[in-house]
């Protein structure tokens, strides 16, 4: 019986289920011998492929897990230098932010504003 579905893994049980059912009534189906060797070359392919996928997968969440620590390491060296070029410049020059770092600034003077009168509260 064909799968419901189509999940590889049940096409996959399926011809198995079936490859095995022919070999073992293959005296009476010699004429179908042909479409099973071909089904079983396809079968081989498709599991071929589900291997060569979960190494893939494999691969690619080792890569991840290099690349996060690359750019941590990064993070950490680009965090360093700037503390250098502060150190190195002041922390007050301009020349900070050619390096990507905002230099201190003198804060400007806040400026009052008059509070609005409410024209309903008379006090």
């Amino acid at each position: 019986m064909p799968p419901r579905n189509n999940a590889i893994a049940d096409y996959v049980n399926d011809w198995q289920l079936l490859l095995t059912a022919l070999i073992a009534n293959a005296s009476d189906l010699q004429p179908l011998e042909p479409w099973r060797q071909q089904l079983e070359i396809r079968l081989n392919e498709v599991q071929g492929f589900s291997s060569q996928e979960k190494a893939s997968r494999a691969e690619r969440q080792l890569s991840t897990q290099r690349r996060r620590s690359a750019l941590t390491e990064g993070k950490e060296l680009a965090s360093r230098l700037r503390s250098g070029v502060k150190l190195t410049y002041g922390g007050k020059t301009e020349k900070l932010v050619e390096f990507g770092v905002a230099p201190i600034r003198p804060r400007k003077a806040a400026t009052k504003q008059p509070k609005p009168v409410d024209p309903s509260n008379r006090s």
